[in-house]
């Protein structure tokens, strides 16, 4: 389905562009970008995947993204997301994957906005999960047709600056966005990363060092894209509650040692 015309999502008049109406499961588990402007409604959670994991090779920005890094993120991803949906599986929920217009993560790989819709909505059914559709920009949440999912991303996707404050891992059952906004209001403004999927990441077979890489690649991501994140104590680990006590343990245990990596910004909530 083609994407939002472009007077139409810079004006905040736009539509979430997705696929036909069905219903879905509630709560539900959104698969979103961990961009801070990412905004959304009343019984959402979100698993913050930068870009939700879409990739391109070749082109783009290899300095900052090069394709050895683009390949470690496609050989994550198949149990990735097979963990994620386990873990929203847990909470009751049902999983759905979104893109949104403005994304940087597909930018610096040379993904336009043109085609970003089309070509995320091809890798999830690749990866045999469901597409809910591209967020637009808007002035908050934009009913997505589908019972009780509401998302937007508030920066007009012109404007390429990142004012977030700090960079927040979800180790316990996702977040909402009362929980995010209580976040912002101690920390600041936050990228979220999901790091809920590791347990049963680790369960199925998956290789728990590419999964760490990983994470660690979003972190830098976020660094490198809003200047004054590794200057402050902007990295912390936030715990739900929503998982099993077990499986929230064991994520947590995946980032044991990684002070000596973030000693400067990494925070437990």
């Amino acid at each position: 389905m083609a994407g939002i015309p472009r007077a139409e999502w810079e004006t905040g008049d736009g539509s979430f562009s997705g696929h036909e109406k069905r219903e879905i499961p509630r709560p539900v588990v959104l698969v979103a970008c961990m961009d801070e402007a990412l905004s959304y409604g009343p019984g959402v959670q979100v698993a913050g995947v930068a870009g939700s994991g879409i990739t391109q090779l070749g082109g783009g920005n290899q300095e900052m993204f090069p394709d050895s890094k683009r390949a470690l993120v496609e050989r994550v991803r198949p149990k990735l997301f097979r963990s994620l949906d386990w873990a929203a599986s847990q909470v009751g929920a049902g999983l759905e994957v979104t893109s949104h217009v403005g994304c940087g993560w597909a930018r610096m790989q040379g993904i336009s906005d043109r085609v970003l819709e089309k070509v995320t909505g091809q890798m999830v059914k690749a990866e045999g999960e469901k597409y809910l559709g591209h967020i637009p920009f808007a002035d908050s949440p934009v009913d997505s047709g589908k019972p009780g999912v509401a998302a937007a991303i508030l920066r007009s996707p012109s404007d390429h600056h990142h004012d977030a404050k700090s960079i927040v891992l979800t180790i316990g059952g996702f977040i909402t966005q009362d929980e995010i906004n209580e976040l912002s209001g101690e920390f600041g403004k936050p990228f979220i990363i999901s790091a809920d999927w590791l347990d049963y990441f680790a369960r199925i077979g998956g290789d728990v060092r590419e999964a760490r890489d990983f994470i660690k690649l979003e972190i830098d991501v976020a660094c490198g894209i809003c200047q004054g994140l590794s200057e402050t104590n902007s990295l912390r680990i936030y715990e739900a509650g929503r998982l099993d006590f077990r499986v929230q343990s064991n994520n947590s245990d995946y980032f044991r040692g990684w002070e000596a990596v973030y000693s400067s910004f990494l925070g437990k909530l």
